[in-house]
């Protein structure tokens, strides 16, 4: 993740730099974890040769909730991603094994997004909790809880930040709002890509681009 500091001035030196880190750990630790992506798909030759998988994010505006917002935007882009179609070559008498990748653009398959997760951030103000807290809001935050949440409203992660505590009462109202929201995102994100899709398939453009 790169933060600009056109974004705002808290990205400027030193302090973007680990504004950077803290939520690329954060979202590692969402996206960390075995039912997120289905690994074995992006198997190419077992124990030799696999797919990567990565995602750049450059923060060119902050209007507050920055882990929500490059959440959703990862969904977006792998939504929108799609991974060639192969044919591998098996090697004889050790020689090596040769990949070879369709030369039609068509001729490729999308992501298996069925656990992807994306972060719903609940910042507690007072005795009440906001949902994509603005910069001020945030200013005046006692504590954070960012929840991942997948498609089946299941919670694949939890991470607090801030001093303040979190009543257990508050916690679990929490909880329940983010399974309840994360579930709306990803089906609006998914049903915007699936819209665009359909509209232009052979637009060679992203759905993000509309």
């Amino acid at each position: 993740m790169i933060s600009s500091a056109a974004a705002s001035p808290n990205f400027e030196g030193r302090a973007g730099d680990d504004v950077a880190n803290t939520i690329s750990h954060s979202l590692s630790q969402v996206y960390n974890h075995a039912t997120a992506l289905d690994l074995p798909s992006l198997c190419i030759v077992p124990d030799q040769q696999c797919w990567i998988l990565f995602i750049d994010a450059l923060v060119l505006q902050y209007g507050g909730n920055l882990i929500d917002g490059i959440s959703l935007a990862t969904l977006a882009a792998l939504v929108d991603t799609t991974i060639p179609s192969l044919h591998v070559n098996e090697g004889e008498d050790g020689e090596p094994v040769e990949i070879e990748v369709s030369d039609d653009p068509s001729d490729c398959h999308p992501l298996d997004l069925t656990g992807i997760p994306v972060t719903v951030t609940l910042t507690k103000v007072s005795s009440s909790c906001v949902v994509d807290a603005s910069v001020k809001e945030e200013m005046c935050a006692d504590a954070s809880l960012v929840v991942g949440v997948n498609r089946k409203g299941r919670v694949c992660s939890m991470q607090k930040t801030g001093s303040g505590s979190l009543p257990v009462d508050l916690l679990t109202d929490m909880v329940e709002t983010a399974k309840t929201l994360g579930c709306k995102l990803i089906s609006s994100v998914e049903a915007v890509a699936h819209q665009s899709h359909k509209g232009s398939p052979d637009s060679g453009d992203g759905f993000l681009v509309s």
